[in-house]
């Protein structure tokens, strides 16, 4: 499993649609690519909190969005610039 550093997202309604690393190829990479790569267990996506610890994404319980929440109970990945 590759695990892939996730620095920017982009958004819409509230929503992360797509994340991205624009050093890296995969570059960007739609929610729901990442969530069949989550699922398949090919890939794990992460991203650097303000204290530069590494949060997994994962899966909403509805398996439709994904999500980086902090020890503080925020979705980081809505908190990264826009890509």
């Amino acid at each position: 499993m590759a695990r892939r550093i996730v620095t920017h997202s982009r958004k819409h309604a509230g929503r992360v649609i797509a994340v991205g690393n624009p050093a890296e190829w995969w570059s960007p990479r739609s929610a729901t690519d990442i969530a069949v790569d989550i699922d398949a267990g090919v890939h794990s996506y992460w991203a650097r909190d303000a204290d530069r610890q590494l949060v997994r994404a994962s899966l909403s319980n509805d398996r439709n969005m994904i999500h980086a929440w902090t020890s503080a109970g925020r979705d980081l990945l809505l908190l990264l610039p826009p890509c």
